[in-house]
């Protein structure tokens, strides 16, 4: 395979719905998820589909595929501009534990052949993994101190 897939869960002091709200608000995406340059809402329905821009210099449509308020989104890397990724997809979970919330995300990158993968497959992993790391810090961060609520 030419995948590289990361996960990260961290728990917030928060209501599930306080952290969803605030990490699905695509307003609020480039406080916090630093790997985001820009993006923009295309649709709300029939599904989600997201515009975005990366650090990276990836442009992409985000199309998500399930959108289960408060507990979980999946989604797809659709339309994608790239000299080296194809596709992608992540997943996050939003549970209550402890009276907390705990936010997990599955995010995967698909290359379009097999060189980039053996080239650059390691160092986009760890580059994936440590923005998805920081991000979600910043997002716990921002919830916390704020108590963020819509």
């Amino acid at each position: 395979m030419r995948t590289i897939t990361v996960k990260n869960a961290i728990h917030i002091k928060s209501t599930k719905e306080n952290v969803w709200n605030f990490t699905q608000n695509f307003d609020n995406r480039k406080t916090w998820d630093k790997s985001i340059l820009e993006c923009q809402v295309l649709q709300k329905k029939p599904f989600k589909l997201i515009w975005i821009k990366t650090i990276g210099g990836i442009k992409a449509k985000l199309k998500y595929k399930i959108c289960d308020k408060a507990n979980k989104t999946t989604l797809k890397l659709i339309d994608v501009k790239s000299f080296i990724i194809k596709s992608g997809g992540g997943s996050w979970k939003y549970e209550t534990e402890n009276n907390q919330t705990k936010w997990t995300q599955v995010n995967s990158l698909v290359f379009k052949n097999r060189f980039w993968f053996l080239v650059l497959g390691s160092i986009l992993r760890k580059k994936l993994e440590v923005n998805t790391k920081k991000s979600m810090k910043i997002a716990k961060t921002i919830i916390e101190k704020n108590n963020y609520d819509i």
